[in-house]
């Protein structure tokens, strides 16, 4: 049984990983142009819309991948049924985002461009919440590879013509209603998918929608209060320090939020395994669970170090150090808290597939005063000091993640942790520790990037092997995932939507 598990969630990682190598080098290609291009004042105006309008974006998901995918995973034969009723009332909490956006953009002393851009973004919250909805009933039917096609679509069309509008118009507005137009490429895409699981839409019944609106209010706090902590340093840079500070902050991070990829692409496999395991077996959970935490400890540590180490290299091919040089030591920082947040999104989907969402909405509304309380204090610090505010809030962003790691981990479901092996900690730890004086070596002597990059993965992978961190079987599930017959299976899923035996999912 537990290798089943193990191979639907290896599966499912590695056909989102693939969709993300694909967006992501889309992503590359654009953010080596369009930061660049239109500078960081611009840039700032662009991001700056783009986190006012994810405060409102929650309001419309309301309880996001998490309420509909548990539902979908824990009662598949009302596939149907919940997917209708949850996109009508996220329609009507639509029109009352948009309505929030437009009072923003109308009393918020922004200049004129950044208002067009918080509009023409806002337009975007009628199609998304259908996206979000669609989104978790493919998570829930454990089927991401239809999803990812959608989030393909989105990424290809939307950066190409990002960067066409760079060099021919260096539009900011223009490059807000491409995104837009983006978002409602992929609900086509994901609505043709969403046929082969609701082949016959049926009527809403507006009394089970109440019944998602109920469910789903532990849901949708945690993620007003969780949205709130991670993009009000933004709106609070924008009030104390200049434009071209927010600018900075938004290219790290922008960096930042691309590592978290994996951490994002797992928990997303492994949230409706969880999910049914809670109610159907206890051990099963527990090992799961565990596994999880392991597998991005792993990961996390060297990629947090890594980053560290060279943090310039991706600011300079990605923007220019003529504008952006400050932003090199915020995407330090920010790399800093990176292993406490791949820890805190593995900790949370277990706490949220576990029940335990209504402790998780507190420790969310928690994290606030905190997160606000050390920006009011920072940024104004760092604005005087250094010149550089957002310093104060890449270290607040850090401080918050230790914070809410430290709490998840006593709100953790009594049994889940116990047996959990400590040594994985110990021996990461110690393959970084190689691992950063290996890098610092060859840095000391004049070695090129490229080379201390792949001595540093070389050397941290056989330490992580000498130490025998990891158990035979999980040697055997990454190796499942890398071999060519894993990579054509995956090809196959996102393809055709089949699986391993090439029979038609369903």
């Amino acid at each position: 049984m537990y290798k089943d598990v193990v191979k639907g969630v290896a599966r499912s990682t590695s056909i989102v990983m693939l969709q993300y190598i694909v967006t992501w080098g889309a992503s590359f290609a654009a953010m080596m142009f369009i930061p660049r291009y239109l500078g960081p004042v611009e840039y700032g105006r662009l991001y700056l819309g783009l986190s006012i309008v994810s405060l409102f974006r929650v309001f419309v998901e309301y309880g996001g991948n998490y309420l509909v995918a548990k539902e979908v995973s824990r009662n598949p034969e009302r596939t149907a049924q919940i997917v209708v009723d949850a996109v009508a009332f996220r329609l009507i909490l639509a029109m009352l985002a948009f309505g929030g956006v437009l009072l923003t953009a109308w009393d918020g002393g922004y200049p004129a461009e950044t208002n067009l851009i918080l509009v023409i973004i806002g337009l975007g919250l009628f199609g998304h919440g259908a996206v979000a909805t669609l989104h978790a009933m493919l998570q829930g039917r454990e089927h991401l590879e239809y999803s990812s096609a959608g989030s393909l679509a989105n990424s290809l069309f939307g950066n190409l013509f990002s960067v066409v509008v760079v060099f021919v118009w260096r539009s900011t507005w223009m490059i807000a209603a491409i995104g837009v137009t983006a978002s409602a490429l992929q609900l086509v895409v994901m609505c043709a998918y969403a046929r082969r699981f609701i082949p016959v839409l049926p009527r809403v019944r507006w009394s089970d929608a109440w019944r998602q609106v109920r469910d789903g209010v532990p849901y949708f706090l945690f993620a007003v209060f969780s949205v709130i902590y991670y993009r009000i340093d933004t709106i609070m840079l924008s009030k104390m320090t200049p434009e071209a500070v927010v600018g900075w902050y938004g290219a790290a991070y922008k960096l930042f939020e691309a590592m978290n990829f994996f951490p994002f692409i797992f928990s997303a496999a492994v949230y409706p395994v969880l999910s049914r395991l809670w109610q159907e077996e206890e051990d099963l959970h527990r090992r799961t669970a565990q596994k999880s935490l392991e597998f991005v400890l792993l990961l996390g540590i060297p990629l947090s170090i890594g980053l560290i180490v060279f943090a310039r290299l991706p600011v300079e091919i990605l923007y220019g150090m003529e504008g952006y040089a400050p932003a090199v030591v915020l995407f330090q920082i920010l790399a800093g808290g990176i292993v406490f947040l791949f820890v805190d999104m593995i900790l949370g989907t277990l706490l949220l597939a576990s029940d335990r969402q209504r402790s998780q909405s507190y420790l969310a509304l928690a994290s606030i005063p905190v997160n606000i309380g050390l920006n009011l204090v920072l940024i104004p610090w760092y604005q005087k000091t250094m010149g550089n505010g957002a310093i104060g809030a890449a270290i607040a962003t850090g401080v918050t993640e230790i914070f809410i790691m430290v709490v998840m981990i006593r709100l953790m479901p009594k049994g889940v942790m116990k047996g959990f092996r400590l040594s994985v900690v110990y021996k990461s730890a110690a393959a970084g520790g190689i691992m950063t004086a290996v890098v610092w070596s060859l840095s000391r002597a004049g070695a090129p990037a490229a080379a201390s990059i792949t001595a540093a993965v070389c050397v941290y992978c056989s330490m992580i092997m000498l130490l025998r961190t990891l158990e035979p079987a999980e040697i055997k599930a990454v190796q499942m995932v890398l071999t060519p017959d894993g990579i054509r299976s995956v090809f196959r899923a996102m393809l055709h939507g089949r699986d391993e035996s090439g029979k038609t999912s369903s």
